[in-house]
């Protein structure tokens, strides 16, 4: 499309990383924080595609450029050589990482009740919020106690694993455990 520019990103990533023991431990800290603006949006005009007096009259879609995004997270990780002796090795990790998604500026037609594909979406961007949050009504002893409010989103915003290796003579077991927490 003519006169239209990709969506520019602006990042910054920061670390730390230390090792204990001639590094057979090593503990490490990444920070980052990502700044996406002039977001490309198509909007669709139309619930569907019409037939009338033999003439089709398509759904129409438009562009716009309208939107930014911000994203941020930590992580850090840890990793051991538990054991290097005799042609064995037993070595071990764990991480953990807390990451979000924030619509900073976004159309205004994105709000409550927007319909996407003819059906009303379940999801809303709202600046300050989670990217996609769910809405809805809370509810208190059967009543509602309020309007539509932001309930929550389907990104984790904790990540974490662990696992653990253990080599001899050429094979390897690998044992490894993720998780994620809203």
């Amino acid at each position: 499309y003519d006169g239209i520019d990709r969506a520019v990103s602006t990042e910054l990533n920061a670390g730390l990383q230390m090792g204990f023991l001639d590094d057979r431990i090593s503990v490490s800290y990444k920070a980052f924080s990502k700044q996406t603006t002039d977001i490309f949006n198509a909007f669709r005009a139309g619930e569907k595609s019409s037939t009338y007096l033999w003439v089709s009259i398509p759904r129409t879609e438009f562009f716009t450029i309208d939107g930014s995004l911000r994203s941020f997270g930590h992580e850090l990780d840890l990793d051991a050589e538990i054991l290097n002796s005799g042609g064995f090795r037993w070595t071990a990790y764990a991480n953990v990482t807390y990451n979000r998604v924030l619509a900073d500026r976004i159309s205004a037609d994105d709000k409550f009740g927007m319909k996407v594909g003819g059906k009303l979406s379940p999801t809303v961007n709202i600046p300050g919020e989670d990217l996609f949050s769910f809405y809805g009504y809370k509810y208190e002893d059967g009543e509602i106690k309020a309007g539509k409010t932001i309930l929550g989103n389907p990104f984790p915003k904790i990540y974490g694993g662990f696992g653990t290796t253990f080599s001899y003579a050429g094979f390897n077991l690998d044992l490894a455990f993720d998780g994620a927490a809203l």
